[in-house]
């Protein structure tokens, strides 16, 4: 019995951390964005969470309200550069996650 205990508890310590891990990722995609001046809500953030990470900025810029804001703000959509640039600072702003 203790060694389902032990387990469980591990299990649930493991499943603490990768929730964690998720809800940084999370908040570096909204802090990423606002770097750009663009508004991200946390759960547009969090629809793009199932997709590969390369994946993730180009999902986001295609969402209307978020090229909306982009043109607002660039005065054009979002374009394969900027998809580029922002995967290079998305990097390395995860690197505090791992």
């Amino acid at each position: 019995m203790q060694h389902t205990l032990s387990s469980t508890t591990a299990i649930n310590h493991q499943g603490e951390n990768v929730n964690h891990k998720y809800t940084e990722m999370m908040n570096i995609l909204v802090e990423l964005f606002e770097a750009f001046n663009i508004k991200l809500t946390s759960e547009q953030a969090h629809g793009s969470m199932a997709l590969p990470f390369s994946g993730r900025v180009q999902y986001l810029l295609s969402l209307p309200s978020i090229v909306n804001s982009w043109r607002t703000q660039y005065g054009a959509e979002p374009t394969a550069e900027n998809i580029r640039r922002m995967n290079i600072v998305l990097t390395q702003m995860s690197m505090r996650v791992d």
